[in-house]
């Protein structure tokens, strides 16, 4: 860069710090790529983090699902125990209600 900065003619030697203007170049130069390495970077960690999370919520809303359904299965057979000893109890009350009336 130093270098590239010095010359002034071809056929000449290079004359220290003849043209700024290139230095400024090239350092505008440099700091807007280092800019853009640096946002490639970040936008890949972004990614993977987004990616990440979507395979966490993923994996979260099946085991939701599959605790759910375990429930649901948990009510259902609480639901059919007692279902089944009332209809026990309706089928005996009706019985002493027929036995009554028939009295």
């Amino acid at each position: 860069m130093n270098n590239v900065s010095n010359v002034h003619a071809f056929v000449l030697q290079p004359i220290v710090n003849y043209n700024e203007w290139r230095l400024l170049y090239f350092i505008s130069f440099l700091l807007l790529v280092a800019f853009f390495v640096l946002n490639m970077f970040v936008g890949v960690v972004v990614e993977n983090f987004h990616r990440c999370r979507e395979e966490q919520e993923k994996e979260e809303k099946a085991l939701r699902a599959a605790k759910r359904a375990k429930k649901l299965e948990k009510k259902r057979r609480s639901k059919s125990s007692p279902s089944f000893l009332f209809s026990v109890n309706h089928h005996s009350s009706r019985c002493k209600e027929q036995t009554l009336e028939s009295i």
